[in-house]
């Protein structure tokens, strides 16, 4: 292979892999591992596969709390959330996270708590009527109940409010409504009987208890709820 290439107009070809030797006439190959290069053969504008720009140099790792551009082969930094990531066309699948945050796949996220889905992801089931019955709330696909250690009238104020229904008349415990089925997934509840949502009640951390079906807990309410409510 030749290594120099002289041309009467002094101009090298970027695209083809050379630069012009400072000085000279002369215009030489950049190095193996440069797609091209400026002033000298190591120092690249661009790298061929595998290797990624980082300032003038193509490496292999773009080293930590950076990734590999897979489209534009250049190192960028890592999204926000992550403490590391992995190479590819986006910085956001992350292999760490920073602190306080969890791994969640590539996903840094604040709780690792699964979340309920919206749309009335609530109900009450084994009650004589359609305002009345065994809380259950729907979680990874299943239904599942409440455990009523700590079970009191400001949680089931919030179940009626979340459910759409009048006033609570009653927080219930168990075995008025049967024993559920699936996981018990909610345990000491400690609404203030103000929140939207019985999931942003204070709570333990989700299915972390040692709560049977003979303790589930329900709650009585009155009709749909009156304007102004």
């Amino acid at each position: 292979m030749f290594r120099t290439r002289c041309l009467p107009s002094l101009r090298c070809f970027v695209r083809d892999g050379y630069y012009r030797v400072s000085g000279t006439n002369r215009c030489e190959l950049c190095s193996s591992e440069c797609r091209t290069c400026t002033d000298r053969p190591d120092h690249c504008l661009a790298c061929e596969a595998p290797r990624f720009l980082l300032n003038d140099r193509c490496v292999l790792n773009c080293g930590s709390g950076s990734h590999g551009n897979t489209q534009g082969r250049t190192c960028e930094d890592c999204h926000e959330n992550c403490n590391n990531c992995f190479d590819g066309p986006t910085n956001s699948k992350c292999s760490s996270c920073k602190d306080h945050l969890y791994l969640d796949g590539e996903i840094c996220v604040e709780s690792c708590d699964p979340q309920l889905s919206k749309n009335l992801a609530i109900r009450l089931a084994g009650g004589m009527t359609a305002y009345e019955g065994r809380v259950e709330v729907y979680i990874d696909g299943e239904w599942g109940t409440v455990c009523d250690d700590d079970w009191d009238i400001n949680d089931a104020r919030v179940v009626c409010r979340e459910l759409g229904y009048g006033s609570a008349m009653a927080a219930v415990s168990a075995p008025a409504y049967g024993a559920g089925t699936g996981p018990v997934v909610m345990n000491h509840v400690q609404c203030e009987g103000t929140e939207a949502e019985l999931v942003h009640c204070q709570q333990s951390q989700w299915r972390d208890n040692q709560c049977r079906h003979t303790e589930d807990a329900g709650v009585r309410c009155e009709g749909e709820m009156r304007t102004g409510e």
